[in-house]
């Protein structure tokens, strides 16, 4: 943020800051004749006062309100990652801190790229992974992902094509046996016949 100071010869003036939400208050003098930059503040209701040598004091009171980011997280059963974009105004935003916590209590930690993604690729078990996004002076977000996986689907199909393919080659079997034993009684027949 930016102040302003109206008058000449405004070098040296005093700007006192205080958090009217915590008391605590923080004071430098300017070194520009017109322009006073206060670095990032906290959240927070403050009260501004300027004072300089031959001039009355200036006071103002403002707030500092959290930024406002959007957190979206989904399970990527193709892969088995979480992918998480972090947006804020529509634009990806970057350096966001993502922690994940799984569902027995690991965390892992990520920082989102310059287009506000970051992958979580440690999915080991199913269940609920909490996934929190904090930036300063942003409200922290956080959203549950729940993970299920799909894999055993095809498992199931290739258990049951091979349960077929053995069933078939069982009557395949038996159907061949059957024949021999039919060939082998009637070469048997006929031997007996050319005997007798």
């Amino acid at each position: 943020m930016n102040i302003v100071l109206e008058g000449d010869d405004l070098n040296n003036a005093q700007i006192e800051i205080k958090n009217l939400d915590t008391n605590l208050t923080t004071t430098n003098t300017s070194t520009s004749a017109k322009n006073y930059t206060v670095l990032l503040l906290s959240p927070g209701n403050y009260e501004i006062t300027a004072t300089a040598t031959g001039f009355g004091d200036a006071n103002k009171k403002f707030s500092v309100r959290h930024m406002t980011m959007e957190m979206n997280a989904k399970y990527d059963e193709k892969n088995n990652k979480i992918l998480i974009t972090v947006t804020s105004d529509g634009n990806g935003l970057e350096n966001a801190t993502i922690s994940v916590k799984t569902p027995k209590n690991l965390l892992g930690q990520y920082i989102t790229n310059a287009t506000g993604e970051a992958i979580f690729g440690a999915i080991c078990e199913e269940g609920n992974y909490t996934v929190t996004v904090e930036k300063i002076h942003y409200e922290t977000k956080q959203q549950i992902v729940e993970v299920k996986r799909q894999n055993f689907e095809w498992i199931w199909m290739i258990a049951i094509i091979v349960i077929v393919l053995l069933v078939i080659t069982l009557i395949y079997l038996m159907l061949k046996k059957k024949r021999l034993n039919k060939g082998h009684e009637s070469a048997n027949e006929i031997h007996e016949s050319k005997l007798g």
